[in-house]
């Protein structure tokens, strides 16, 4: 559907709903392929607020990698408000991808973010609202296939009724594995087409079940966004991002994200500062953040900060750096941080007494963290 005709379509519900912007889509740097002429479709549906949704990095990445594929198109979807779907229902409207405004229903794949439990019950709101059966063995040959990869994917129990496969691991090529195989079989049953897509790397299928290997990535150049859509009001991360360290070795005993990241894979210098600054000149953005689960674990962090100092001199860019550990933070790291602009640094102690901290393997003393 084009712009004018959804616009012309939903006129009645945007004007009633809160935050119409985040319906609408057409966002600034959004790829916008075109739906009819894909080989193969899939919408990367986030289960939370379009704010939260828009900021998630790894939402991102496969968004990047699908789309600079010319066989196929990505699109996005995000959990609407209260108020939008009961205007969707009140209307008979099923939900629809923002940039093809094409309904969910409508796609070969959807690809759901399981990044926290919570995220359940909002994946069946979807279904339900797309008009999609929610249970697997309801659907029939035009339904979308639906995946679920993060965090929640490696234990996959909890949804074998509704999610028809899991990604576990890291998604960059195995996405496109599954869009390519799935283009040769597209007209076999679904049920085959479940099974063969199980057989690739990394890949589990409640309806055929077996031991799945997890799908290891070296985060590349290539696979890297140095462009993503820019939300039409602020995101809850409103900046420009690069991932420079995936994995943590530090394995304290609640952190979810450390134990399903392994190995650790660190990015080369000279490709993280390239990519900060190719994302900034792309973007407009004022900021950008080095990503990581530690971030400053990694080999040359205040080598890579001085660079990119120099680089943004006199430009009012900033840096952020999240998860920062105690015993790994200098003093010349604080100084590199302020050259540009005052930047916010968060060091987490987990902990008030040293009893908790060594229960919970965070190895900070009191001594360091003061």
């Amino acid at each position: 559907m084009n712009s004018k005709d959804f616009l012309t379509e939903y006129r009645n519900i945007l004007h009633s709903c809160e935050r119409p912007s985040r319906y609408i889509g057409d966002e600034f740097l959004s790829a916008n392929k075109d739906f009819n002429s894909a080989e193969g479709t899939i919408a990367f549906v986030f289960p939370d607020k379009y704010e939260i949704g828009i900021s998630n990095f790894g939402h991102k990445i496969l968004y990047h990698v699908v789309n600079s594929n010319p066989k196929y198109m990505a699109d996005r979807a995000y959990a609407p408000d209260k108020d939008f779907l009961e205007l969707l229902n009140k209307n008979n409207k099923p939900l629809y991808a923002l940039e093809s405004k094409e309904p969910l229903n409508k796609f070969d794949f959807l690809g759901f973010a399981l990044q926290y439990e919570m995220a359940y019950t909002t994946l069946l709101k979807l279904l339900e609202s797309s008009k999609i059966e929610v249970l697997s063995k309801n659907r029939d040959e035009h339904s979308p296939i639906i995946m679920a990869g993060g965090p929640c994917a490696y234990n996959p129990k909890v949804l074998d009724e509704f999610v028809d496969l899991f990604i576990i691991g890291d998604g960059e090529e195995v996405i496109i594995e599954i869009l390519d195989l799935y283009t040769k079989i597209k007209n076999l049953p679904r049920a085959e087409i479940l099974k063969q897509l199980s057989n690739i790397e990394g890949v589990y299928c409640p309806l055929f079940p077996k031991k799945t290997k997890k799908r290891i990535f070296i985060p590349d150049k290539k696979s890297h966004p140095t462009t993503s859509p820019i939300s039409h009001f602020v995101s809850v991360h409103d900046r420009a991002t690069v991932e420079i360290r995936r994995g943590c070795g530090r394995l304290c005993r609640f952190c979810q994200s450390a134990h399903t990241n392994l190995p650790i894979r660190e990015r080369k210098s000279e490709d993280i500062v390239s990519l900060a600054c190719d994302y900034v000149k792309n973007t407009g953005y004022d900021e950008y953040s080095l990503l990581s689960l530690s971030s400053n674990d990694h080999t040359h962090i205040e080598e890579i900060i001085e660079k990119l100092n120099i680089h943004f001199k006199g430009t009012g860019v900033n840096v952020s750096l999240p998860s920062q550990r105690a015993d790994k933070f200098s003093l010349k790291l604080a100084e590199l941080m302020q050259q540009e602009k005052k930047s916010t640094i968060t060091l987490a102690p987990e902990a008030g007494s040293q009893r908790m901290r060594d229960i919970i393997n965070k190895n900070l003393s009191e001594e360091q963290i003061l």
